[in-house]
């Protein structure tokens, strides 16, 4: 019985003495358990976890009677509390903007075209050598030292160093001086060309090389790759000089990218050297229409007028029944004469 006295007592005590006390003291008279201490206080628990969603109802109904209230009624502190309360948890203006330009359907990108699918498939070597004179004769050689491909993005791809001993005759391999180029520090005990040249065989295959002066690096290396698949500023002519006579990489980097490369008195980077050959060519050659052929010419205009009207148009979508423009190597298709004669 004193258990019991204790529990009512604690049970009047909180019913009255929180805010919403009539409810919790009728709820706890119509409790079928009310003269059991653990039911009770568990029925409490039940009502206190409840109190926000009759927070929440309080503020609804208040807020309907404020939309009731006649005009020109002052209102009361309650009402006047839940309407604070709602315009606070309203959305601003910038909010709502926010939601609808969000919900909004965005706009259909345009497909990529050939030639800018083509981008992915480039592919920029270039070599630095090791210039040697071979004893006992005294001939001059310049063989494959340090050699790095990158992509359009400028990844680097491949970068190594090589030994290139082994690409000469025996008698000379014990019996040679360094005069120039890569010092033997970094590639006397590299892995050797073969090996290099392995991997680099298999990076380039289905891809586009692009290079300055690419014939003399090739060779050297002891490699082949098609003709067609060949991107050489050293041919294109608004890149030569007078006469088609060849310019160096450094001029033209300098004049056509405002980069300045090959310091003097500075050993020459391959990874510089190669960024600066594929951006001479996308800059100067790959999308500009001299070098385009007739499917690229139609889909560029099409995509154009197409543009202007608020559509796109797809890749696939270009002189139909006229000839494949897929983004793969096949004869030169499609590329006019972009391709360079090696």
């Amino acid at each position: 019985m004193a258990a019991l006295a204790a529990g009512e007592a604690i049970m009047a005590a909180l019913s009255w003495s929180s805010s919403g006390g009539g409810a919790l003291s009728c709820m706890h008279r119509r409790c079928p358990s009310r003269h059991h201490p653990a039911a009770a206080a568990a029925a409490f628990s039940r009502w206190f976890a409840a109190a926000p969603r009759r927070q929440q109802h309080t503020q609804r109904h208040t807020a309907v009677a404020a939309a009731k209230q006649e005009p020109g009624a002052a209102p009361s502190a309650a009402v006047a509390a839940a309407a604070a309360a709602a315009a606070a948890a309203a959305p601003t203006p910038a909010e709502q903007q926010q939601h609808q330009q969000a919900a909004a359907p965005q706009p259909a990108q345009p497909a990529p075209s050939r030639l800018q699918q083509e981008v992915e498939l480039l592919v920029a070597l270039d070599v630095e050598y090791a210039h040697l004179r071979l004893a006992p004769d005294g001939c001059h050689v310049s063989l494959p030292a340090e050699v790095c491909a990158v992509d359009a993005e400028g990844r680097v791809l491949l970068y190594e160093h090589c030994n290139p001993l082994e690409e000469i005759p025996d008698q000379h391999r014990r019996r040679w001086r360094h005069v120039g180029g890569a010092p033997p520090a970094l590639w006397q005990h590299a892995p050797p060309l073969a090996e290099v040249r392995r991997r680099l065989a298999v990076l380039l295959e289905g891809r586009i090389l692009v290079g300055h002066h690419l014939r003399k690096d090739l060779a050297a290396l002891a490699l082949s790759h098609p003709g067609e698949a060949i991107r050489d500023t050293l041919q294109y002519r608004e890149l030569q000089g007078r006469r088609g006579s060849g310019r160096k990489l450094a001029d033209l980097s300098a004049e056509r990218l405002g980069r300045r490369i090959q310091a003097p008195g500075q050993r020459h980077s391959p990874r510089e050297d190669a960024q600066a050959a594929m951006d001479l060519y996308l800059r100067e050659v790959h999308f500009q229409e001299r070098y385009m052929g007739y499917d690229d010419l139609v889909q560029r205009h099409l995509a154009e007028i197409l543009s202007s009207a608020g559509l796109h148009v797809a890749s696939e979508a270009v002189s139909e029944g006229e000839g494949s423009s897929s983004s793969s190597i096949e004869g030169g298709s499609g590329k006019g004469d972009r391709s360079s004669s090696m």
